[in-house]
């Protein structure tokens, strides 16, 4: 039978195609652990992993990892590990029913701790691959792995190839779980993929997929770069890269053809299960053998809206996926309702980006109720204790729902979740008032710069993540939006030069001393020394480190308290701006609390993409 020949010659040509999931974060079933409601998971990409397949013969299936940590689910089957001879995860039961080719491991999968991870990796029936990280006693894992497959052509001619597949982590994991997992050791992405990818095609890789665990960042490369997946493109011997870890999407709008001489194709599908990533790579036999000769990538979602809906009735592969999940999702709900304490208001992050968030102040509540503790009969038990929060939940890529709503009245174990969605501890450091400002600095780089008699600019950096907007509980301070911010919106080289857009910064109603003294509770990951406040956290006295869950914390301090009336009151205030109007974007519940705040805000209508727009006058 004659191979389908190219248009510029007798050799025989195919068609690749690559399918990955990418920080699915334990989104197994499409239901909203947050907002107990439909949303997406696994189970909505099923059915579409199932189509995709039959399209095209030659498919394979990778997930770039974050699957095991995430929501209610990931931490009630952490803690409540099965006894003996158990069923696989749930996660990974699902994956090998999907009959996923090979994965890799995301930061959150160390989160739980070596000996759960190993058991999870012990019941995959895919290969797991992990090239720059080192953890002993962890078994399973492999730097990278030859699939050998047997792919045809369009008229049905066979040809084996070997397709080589790697895995890359951030190499900050083994500050962020050095915890949970002692003796992690990682390196840079660059350095260990220039040494192992001449390996892979040595051992007779013929194509080669990269998972990276890391976003997109600019050339050139920073060595120990957090994100590295567009270098990681750019490599001599890499065909095709997913990345994620940022929850990006990438391409954002249509395909990315892509050609040889040039990076390689490029893949990141959001997170939670909202989209598929895809590449097809159309492969060539020349004198050298097979070498990549045109790429597309696109990223598919299981519906035509951005509405997260429920997989359509008898979708098999959906049936599937749920009767896998099911016992151990319902489990996780009745241990999520257990009830932890009663609020007298509501606690929800809608306005968290201006500072009114009574559910944050919550939070600092606790974490101050539990550092004072920590400290009593210490030699810092004198200083004032400030405590920096963040909001997790506050619209960004994670779209209009990706809001903390709980109505006032009975609080759950679940509710705590919705608070604080991560596992991180509670850590405190002592800073001067000088490092308060720098702080706050870097903070205010999550807003737009404005100009006078301008009306409704956007307000919001898309590009700054709301986890990084920390808001020091214990301070008031100013915000001149006139002026540019000082650094970029991840950290790293780059901002304006200038005095700030930070001022009048005071502790108790007077000015901070730029020499005083304070302790700083935060948590874990802040102090680890990676992302926006690195230059500020590196060489910072630690004072206190717990090995307890922030969420544990906030459960004792409602014990304690049973009843709590946080008041979402903001710390800051932004400079008038004659002639100037903003416009913030947030879930649509917000419009409820318009006439309760004490801002100038009104209604603005509704955008195209599901977001309220909120109108905030800078000239009042």
């Amino acid at each position: 039978m004659p191979d389908k020949r190219n248009s510029g010659g007798d050799e025989p040509t195919l068609t690749l195609r690559i399918l990955a999931t990418s920080d699915l974060h334990m989104q197994i079933l499409a239901h909203d652990y947050y907002g107990g409601t439909a949303g997406t998971g696994l189970e909505t990409l099923a059915g579409l992993i199932a189509t995709l397949r039959a399209g095209v013969p030659n498919t394979l299936l990778f997930d770039n990892g974050d699957l095991l940590q995430g929501n209610p689910l990931a931490d009630h089957l952490a803690d409540h590990p099965a006894k003996g001879r158990a069923r696989a995860h749930p996660a990974i039961a699902a994956l090998n029913h999907l009959a996923y080719d090979a994965a890799t491991l995301g930061n959150h999968d160390f989160t739980y701790g070596t000996a759960f991870l190993a058991r999870c990796i012990a019941a995959a029936r895919y290969p797991v691959v992990l090239a720059n990280a080192r953890l002993p006693g962890l078994r399973g894992v492999a730097p990278w792995t030859l699939l050998h497959r047997r792919l045809v052509t369009a008229s049905g001619a066979a040809h084996d190839l070997a397709i080589g597949v790697i895995g890359f982590v951030p190499p900050q994991t083994a500050a962020w779980e050095g915890h949970a997992v002692p003796g992690l050791r990682t390196e840079d992405v660059i350095a260990c993929a220039s040494r192992e990818v001449p390996r892979l095609r040595s051992a007779g890789a013929q194509v080669v997929v990269a998972l990276c665990h890391g976003g997109i960042a600019p050339l050139p490369h920073q060595p120990g770069a957090e994100n590295a997946a567009a270098a990681l493109a750019a490599l001599p011997g890499v065909d095709a890269v997913i990345a994620g870890h940022t929850h990006a999407r990438i391409p954002l709008d249509g395909a990315s053809d892509h050609r040889p001489g040039g990076p390689a194709a490029v893949v990141m599908p959001g997170f939670g299960g909202s989209h598929l990533g895809l590449i097809d790579l159309t492969l060539t036999r020349g004198p050298q053998g097979w070498a990549v000769t045109a790429a597309r990538a696109e990223l598919r979602r299981p519906t035509q809206t951005d509405a997260p809906e429920a997989p359509p009735p008898g979708d098999p592969e959906a049936a599937a996926i749920r009767r896998l999940a099911l016992p151990a999702h319902g489990a996780a709900l009745r241990a999520a309702a257990r009830r932890v304490g009663h609020s007298e208001v509501a606690l929800g992050s809608q306005l968290a980006m201006l500072g009114l968030d009574a559910g944050l102040r919550l939070v600092a509540m606790a974490q101050r109720w539990h550092m004072r503790r920590a400290l009593a009969g210490t030699a810092h038990a004198g200083l004032p204790v400030l405590v920096a929060v963040s909001p997790f939940r506050a619209g960004g890529r994670g779209g209009p729902g990706h809001f903390t709503r709980i109505a006032p009245g009975r609080l759950t174990r679940g509710d705590l979740a919705r608070l604080y969605s991560f596992g991180n501890c509670s850590t405190a450091v002592l800073v001067t008032g000088a490092t308060l400002a720098d702080w706050l600095e870097r903070a205010a780089g999550a807003f737009r710069t404005l100009v006078p008699d301008r009306p409704d600019q956007p307000l919001l950096d898309p590009d700054f993540p709301g986890y990084n907007f920390d808001s020091i509980d214990g301070l008031t301070w100013q915000i001149d939006l006139s002026r540019p911010p000082l650094s970029p919106p991840c950290g790293g080289p780059g901002g304006a030069a200038g005095s700030g857009r930070v001022s009048d910064i005071r502790h108790t109603g007077r000015p901070i001393d730029p020499e005083a003294r304070f302790v700083l509770a935060t948590n874990d990951y802040r102090i680890s020394g990676v992302g926006l406040y690195a230059p500020l956290t590196t060489g910072l006295p630690v004072i206190h480190r717990s090995t307890v869950r922030l969420r544990d914390i906030i459960a004792a301090y409602l014990r304690r308290s049973r009843r709590v009336r946080p008041a979402a009151q903001a710390p800051f205030r932004f400079r008038r701006l004659p002639g100037a109007t903003a416009i913030l974007q947030t879930a649509p519940s917000a419009a409820e609390l318009v006439a309760t705040t004490p801002l100038p805000l009104e209604v603005a209508g509704m955008g195209m993409d599901g977001f309220l727009h909120l109108r905030l006058d800078l000239d009042p």
